[in-house]
């Protein structure tokens, strides 16, 4: 017979490592279900072919939901067509982030063909289409996790482009937490040549004028004491989940 008091121990540390061994228990396995959708992304010569799991895509997306219905043509030929999204990449991203729950959005740096600056761009707008994407399938998951992965960028000291705040309020809708994100960037980080800058009174910006008065009244009434918002350690106050629903990375 074997020593008891080893077998323990061995078992104990095997318990302790199991979620990072190779071999796992059956009941463990993610189910992503049988059936398979052909989604189509992009107009004519651009099309760019996904195959994704229905029930991946029906779960974290109300658009998918509705659209794979068995009495929309969609459901019942298990084929649907996003030809409005030129660019692949938002779509891969959502794609990926349906089986990892992760967001491969950072940019690989090469010094003969892109700095660190170019990246920094590139990403951040991946990101951003990334969102409206979210936006555009009814994706809550998804659009917290593209606001986690440009919060992570901010703490990380990646600046977000102070030039793209009126293009980003052409694309997006009024109390949307991409806004609410923008706003805080500028209230605490902007200088005020920056402010007269990028918010010109003859640029139409409205909207994002106003935003950005509202949330100045609401800061000079404490003072930027402290961190940012977003340096804090949830970031929840930019998901759009709510009380009702839990966070996606719980």
């Amino acid at each position: 017979m074997g020593n008891p008091q080893a077998a323990k121990k061995r078992k104990i540390a095997h318990d302790s490592n199991t979620k990072f061994a190779l071999r796992q228990n059956a009941v463990n396995a993610p189910s992503h279900g049988i059936e398979t959708v052909v989604v189509r992304t992009g107009p004519g010569d651009y099309t760019k072919t996904f195959n994704v799991h229905k029930d991946l895509l029906t779960k974290h997306s109300e658009f998918f939901k509705a659209a794979l219905s068995s009495e929309w043509k969609e459901g019942q030929e298990r084929v649907v067509r996003l030809r409005e999204l030129e660019n692949p990449e938002p779509f891969k991203l959502f794609v990926d982030f349906l089986y990892t729950g992760k967001i491969f959005s950072g940019k690989v740096v090469d010094v003969g063909t892109m700095d660190h600056s170019e990246a920094n761009l590139q990403e951040y707008y991946l990101l951003v289409k990334a969102w409206t994407l979210g936006e555009m399938i009814l994706s809550t998951p998804f659009k917290d996790g593209i606001m986690d992965a440009m919060i992570s960028k901010l703490v990380a000291g990646e600046d977000f482009p102070d030039s793209w705040h009126p293009w980003v309020w052409k694309r997006t809708t009024p109390n949307s937490t991409l806004r609410r994100l923008l706003v805080d960037i500028a209230i605490w980080d902007w200088e005020e040549d920056t402010l007269s800058e990028v918010v010109k009174p003859e640029s139409g910006n409205v909207e994002l004028l106003y935003d950005l008065a509202v949330g100045l009244t609401k800061i000079t009434q404490t003072g930027r004491k402290g961190s940012a918002p977003y340096m804090a350690d949830s970031t929840c106050i930019y998901h759009e989940h709510g009380e009702d629903k839990a966070c996606y990375k719980a």
